[in-house]
């Protein structure tokens, strides 16, 4: 294999993997309030241009993530995992979860 080919797989890959989906994440929305949910809520009226644009490239990574983890996982693999996350949170409710049960934490999920 020819050096820099992008089908490499190492614990760097892992780790970008891991960090970019977080970020999509945290940035989409996050208990502290510094998120782009919020900060739509605070600009909805009138509307700023940067929050709209920041918005389209947010929903761009978004769609990218999920066709990278469809193609990935398969439709099956996809709905196994969110049968998971679900029984999960299912389970938070329940107060049977090791998250944290601090007040804020257990508002969000």
């Amino acid at each position: 294999m020819a050096q820099g080919n992008s089908d490499e797989f190492n614990i760097g890959s892992v780790v970008m993997r891991v960090v970019f989906s977080l970020a999509i994440v945290f940035l989409t929305f996050n208990p502290t309030g510094h998120s782009y949910f919020h900060w739509l809520q605070q600009n909805l009226t009138p509307m700023q241009p940067v929050v709209v644009i920041a918005g389209i490239l947010l929903l761009g990574a978004w769609l990218f993530f999920i066709r990278s983890t469809f193609s990935s996982m398969g439709t099956l693999g996809v709905v196994l995992l969110l049968a998971l996350f679900a029984a999960i949170v299912v389970d938070g409710r329940a107060g049977l979860s090791p998250l944290p049960t601090s007040r804020r934490w257990r508002g969000w999920c």
